[in-house]
């Protein structure tokens, strides 16, 4: 038996011999296989100082990496260092990061993250993808879709997008939303359709026949705060804008003939207090002020109303009789 231990003790020493010229020396490597590793306390891999690669699962076969599986609430830290770490999850497109559970900054309840002036990217997340596929596919950078199994008389929405103002500063724009369509060829390459966003209320089956309260395909809401000075305001805004010489869009508001038989009860349903029906000031044949005034005009008693319609400083009116 002592000999037993003897031989024991020598083999420990042995691989304590190993194990420590492998640590000391730059170029060692060391092979464990089959090994299980239980720590109770802290587990350390890689010095402070040190400056070597760490290698997990780098087979060519089909392996399965843990980390943090145990019953107990697991806390995995990566990169959390006072140094500007880079964190590389896959090299190639085929690979698939696969979240199951909540994303969030700093903490899980989501804290804002301070980008400060060291900070030189213009981005807090950019994501970039080119595609090639053939076969006529869909294609989208991101696909989002929340639903709800539960009755729900609150709100179910598909993202949520702030920009805000923090503290009494001036800031240029506040822009919660910027969608682009934007071609990048110099020559050529036909578009058939073109839109910056999409708004769209459609019904996965034919046979739903719920009612809908209120329904449009873009909802336009101004909250406005009566101790606040507004230059210019407004629901919709158009804007048209050259980028080399000028050409001519076909209209401002466009509604194409409906599909099916669907139709439209009014084309415009305006139900608000204003001074002016519709202002328009631009050059041309189109500078025409429509008063909302609804009176009798002195000069024709048989009417039932008249519109005053201002064009380049002059008035006039048109009559309005009931059927």
């Amino acid at each position: 038996m002592k000999k037993i231990f003897q031989g024991l003790g020598i083999g420990l020493i042995a691989l304590a011999l190993v194990v420590g010229v492998g640590a000391g020396t730059a170029d060692a490597a060391l092979t464990l296989e089959a090994l299980t590793i239980t720590s109770d306390g802290t587990l350390t891999i890689g010095g402070a100082a040190s400056t070597d690669a760490i290698t997990l699962g780098s087979s060519s076969g089909a392996q399965t990496l843990n980390l943090g599986t145990g019953a107990g609430i697991s806390t995995v830290n990566i990169a959390t260092g006072a140094a500007a770490n880079i964190i590389n999850i896959g090299g190639d497109v085929t690979h698939t990061a696969v979240f199951d559970g909540r994303i969030s900054t700093g903490t899980v309840a989501g804290t804002a993250l301070a980008m400060d002036a060291d900070y030189t990217l213009g981005e807090a997340i950019e994501l970039r993808y080119t595609t090639s596929r053939t076969g006529d596919n869909q294609f989208q950078g991101i696909f989002l879709e929340t639903r709800t199994s539960v009755a729900n008389t609150s709100t179910i929405r598909g993202g949520e997008i702030h920009a805000a103002q923090e503290g009494a500063i001036a800031v240029g724009t506040l822009e919660g939303w910027n969608g682009q369509a934007i071609t990048r060829s110099a020559t050529t390459g036909d578009i058939t359709s073109m839109y910056g966003i999409t708004g769209e209320t459609t019904h996965n089956s034919a046979a739903y026949t719920g009612t809908v309260t209120n329904l449009a395909a873009v909802r336009g809401k101004v909250s406005m705060e009566d101790g606040t000075t507004y230059t210019n305001s407004s629901i919709f805004l158009g804007q048209l804008e050259a980028i080399t010489g000028g050409d001519n869009i076909g209209s401002i508001l466009r509604v194409p003939a409906s599909s099916g038989s669907v139709t439209a009860t009014s084309v415009l349903d305006i139900n608000v207090t204003a001074t002016n029906l519709l202002e328009v000031t631009s050059s041309g044949q189109a500078g025409i002020t429509v008063g909302g005034t609804m009176t009798v005009s002195p000069e024709a008693t048989g009417e039932d109303g008249f519109i005053t319609i201002d064009v380049g400083g002059t008035a006039y009116q048109i009559p309005i009789y009931a059927e």
